[in-house]
């Protein structure tokens, strides 16, 4: 009975909490012995301060490379990127463009409201 307490009281130890990391030690001496009896590398006692830090910095290491993160633009968004062009002023030395070549993402809401009013 002693001996279960004892075992108890060790294991709630062994998930408190740290401050700085927020990590408790019974995961991850979890996490290390799980790499351990995976690989079964016969200098195991002798790498397994390297295994710890390794296990420590893949907990806090992104899985992937944000930077690698690049989609492709869905429509929405080619969509906007269209319709921001009319929402940007043209500068004053900027010559006016043309109306037959501005691609109309909108109907012309002029041309609509003369087909009304006939």
């Amino acid at each position: 009975m002693a001996s279960e307490t004892m075992i108890q009281n060790a294991k709630a130890f062994l998930l408190q909490e740290s401050d700085d990391s927020k990590l408790n030690l019974y995961d991850h001496l979890c996490s290390v012995m799980h790499k351990v009896l995976e690989n079964r590398m016969p200098n195991s006692v002798d790498i397994l301060e390297s295994l710890s830090k390794e296990a420590k910095t893949n907990k806090f290491a992104p899985a992937t490379d944000p930077s690698s993160d690049v989609s492709p633009t869905s429509q929405e968004v080619d969509l906007a990127n269209l319709q921001n062009k009319l929402f940007d002023k043209p500068s004053e030395d900027a010559e006016p463009e043309p109306e037959d070549e501005v691609e109309m993402p909108l109907p012309d809401l002029m041309d609509t409201a003369h087909y009304f009013e006939q």
